[in-house]
């Protein structure tokens, strides 16, 4: 159980690890925003998937032959022969201590896992509690499919699925700017990404030990502002007065990581793309990449696997002809000594 839940995350580990690092080669600076949100959607979501399916070993009889291992027999024979020596119970003995070390350092990996995963959860029901205590202590209003919630405090507008906030307090912002700042939350609201980041968020809760998972959900929250940003500016004039909005909107401080908000560390990369010009259309086929990288990785780790399971069973049936062998021949030696 220990090893195969062992197994599961290191797979799953090098699946993400890969796709993500193919998206920040290639696909990064790309303007097929759309497109670009679903591999980082599709890449976690088969990074979680593809280690539970391992594909049929009969797939690999053309790549194993017809010996998994190389020359097993001399080591079973003398392992036959071994049962007789006088050193078989203290090579017990170590094999034993060998495998309680190794059974008492999974269960310590196991636990160190478990308590990490357990300290991401519960910072994300914090998150979660946080929002559901805005929602409840603000005032709201309806507007249209989305309910707007004005805030007390000075901080950047931002939502979470259909409830948007915005501070009372934004000074020298005309009522244009402010529908502006409407108009760019709801089209988060509609588009669903406070659901890609509560998603993203229960994976990091799985693959908390993995450093490329922060940098993971850092592109899928720049994938949402670029998103939000190309639906709400409609003209080149209107980019430019937008692009100061940014601006005057700038703050180092992001509410809460399950929402989408405005953030100074992004503003100077927005406005970049804005400015840039698009990809070719051909450009978004490039990121079918994954799929290609995903069945690579699929029949490597299935070849593996399969190896491994087989393994054991041919070493078994190997041994048993060994051990027959030997005792065929030990018999034929001491019938014709007498």
């Amino acid at each position: 159980m220990l090893h195969s839940t062992f197994q599961y995350l290191i797979e799953s580990t090098l699946y993400i690890s890969v796709f993500f690092i193919i998206y920040r080669l290639f696909f990064a600076r790309l303007t097929h925003f759309t497109w670009m949100r679903a591999y980082l959607l599709v890449s976690l979501v088969l990074g979680v998937v593809l280690p539970l399916i391992t594909l049929p070993g009969q797939w690999y009889q053309s790549l194993l032959g017809s010996e998994s291992i190389d020359n097993p027999l001399n080591l079973i024979f003398l392992n036959a022969n071994a049962n007789s020596s006088p050193e078989t119970s203290a090579s017990v003995f170590l094999e034993n201590s060998r495998r309680d070390m190794r059974a008492a350092m999974a269960y310590l990996f196991m636990g160190i896992y478990i308590s990490g995963a357990l300290f991401r959860l519960v910072k994300l029901a914090e998150k979660l509690l946080i929002i559901r205590s805005s929602i409840r202590q603000h005032n709201r209003e309806r507007r249209d499919d989305y309910w707007f919630i004005p805030l007390e405090t000075q901080s950047p507008a931002y939502s979470f699925l259909n409830y948007i906030f915005i501070s009372k307090n934004l000074e020298n912002l005309s009522a244009s700017d402010m529908e502006r700042i409407f108009t760019h939350e709801t089209i988060h609201a509609r588009q669903g990404h406070s659901l890609d980041i509560l998603f993203a968020e229960l994976v990091s809760v799985l693959f908390w030990f993995n450093p490329l998972m922060k940098a993971f959900r850092k592109y899928l929250t720049e994938v949402h502002e670029y998103l939000a940003d190309e639906k709400t500016i409609n003209n080149t004039e209107m980019k430019k007065s937008y692009s100061h909005l940014l601006l005057k909107l700038t703050s180092e401080e992001q509410p809460f990581k399950l929402s989408s908000a405005f953030s100074a560390k992004q503003i100077s990369r927005r406005i970049l793309m804005m400015e840039k010009a698009r990809s070719i259309p051909r450009q978004k086929f490039s990121l079918l990449l994954l799929l290609p990288a995903a069945v690579v990785l699929l029949m490597s780790f299935s070849y593996f696997e399969n190896r491994s399971s087989a393994s054991p069973l041919i070493l078994e049936d190997q041994a048993s002809e060994a051990r027959a062998s030997y005792q065929l021949k030990v018999g034929k030696i001491s019938w014709e000594g007498n």
